[in-house]
């Protein structure tokens, strides 16, 4: 069962404006974190503003729960926005921010205040009822917020890039955090984001969008085996391109010959007439040792042109004569800048996207 079904949404904010939103399609599967990823102004917040009934859509249904809620007045849909600011009242305690959704819905007090404190200790401020907001860090604001879009038990969180303002470190926790309370409640979530990691560390599908358009979906590892499309590669991080003609298992390029597996790629059987785009992850990028003997396909060789540290880990791109290359190395076996390095493209990690 999908939580939220979308098909054919499209949206323009003039009416004579060009589409925010065209022809966008997908479902949310009930329970799922579904995060909608890509750049600035790629229709990603445009998409939650349909579903909360701040946009009236130009054309398309949203269904949740399999109800049209088009009729919906936005205060009456069963939705809750979580926005980039938590957006406290500052003239009321912890807990009567809380359970303030709950207030306008006349439930009782002690009901009220049972459910805010159920949920203050399920987002880890426990004993932070009666505080004020101003006491707060950025990220104990945010957790009351959560707790807040919690309180009513909408069918379908939506949040809108409700962590990008907080510093790393409280960006993790809360969205270990948010992944825990989904996996406690049942939430459905719809998550709003530009930043790639975050979009892998807690989402079930992914949904990515650029230019108003949806341009590929499925879970996080499919996409990035298989990004379908060299705009989500790109987006995704896979971003290293071959372009050549296949030949039964071998793509020509003129950086090389590399050995395809033919399954990896979108034509079945591959076509010899015209170009195909090829891409791999830099975590599958090898670095052949100088000592070891480069085998004759499958290798090209070039010049590290820079590095940038992850972690334990270095990201080195590397110039060779056609294009540029990036690959992952552990920071101990970061080439030289300036120096000559060979590296290995291994054929099951290769695979084709449509330009």
């Amino acid at each position: 069962m999908s939580a939220i079904t979308i098909r054919g949404l499209s949206y323009r904010y003039y009416t004579h404006g060009d589409l925010t939103l065209d022809d966008v399609s997908f479902d949310v599967p009930d329970g799922s974190i579904t995060c909608l990823l890509g750049p600035s102004g790629s229709g990603k917040s445009t998409i939650l503003g349909c579903v909360a009934g701040l946009h009236q859509p130009s054309s398309g249904t949203v269904l949740v729960d399999g109800t049209d809620i088009a009729p919906i007045p936005t205060h009456r849909r069963p939705v809750t926005l979580l926005m980039q600011n938590a957006q406290l009242f500052s003239h009321m305690t912890v807990a009567e921010n809380v359970d303030f959704g709950q207030k306008v819905r006349r439930v009782s007090l002690r009901t009220r205040r049972q459910r805010s404190s159920e949920l203050l200790e399920l987002v880890g401020l426990g004993g932070f009822a009666d505080r004020d907001p101003v006491q707060l860090s950025g990220g104990e604001q945010q957790r009351v917020a959560l707790a807040r879009a919690l309180a009513t038990d909408p069918a379908v969180l939506l949040a809108d890039e409700p962590l990008s303002n907080l510093d790393p470190a409280v960006r993790r926790d809360l969205q270990q955090q948010l992944v825990d309370i989904n996996r406690s409640t049942g939430t459905t979530v719809l998550f709003v984001t530009h930043d790639v990691g975050e979009a892998l560390a807690i989402s079930d599908q992914l949904v990515v969008i650029n230019a108003g358009r949806v341009q590929s979906s499925g879970s996080p590892q499919q996409l990035l085996t298989r990004p379908g499309t060299q705009v989500v590669a790109e987006l995704l991080g896979v971003g290293n391109l071959l372009v050549g003609r296949v030949d039964d298992d071998c793509l020509r390029t003129a950086a090389g010959r590399f050995r395809i597996d033919p399954t990896h790629a979108l034509a079945t059987p591959p076509t010899r007439e015209v170009e195909r785009c090829w891409v791999i992850h830099p975590d599958h990028i090898q670095v052949v040792e100088a000592l070891v003997k480069a085998p004759s396909m499958n290798t090209v060789s070039g010049t590290a042109t820079a590095s940038r540290l992850i972690g334990t880990r270095v990201e080195v791109t590397v110039a060779t004569s056609t294009t540029n290359l990036t690959a992952v190395v552990p920071s101990d076996r970061c080439p030289t800048i300036g120096g000559t390095v060979t590296l290995m493209l291994p054929a099951e990690h290769l695979y084709e996207v449509r330009p």
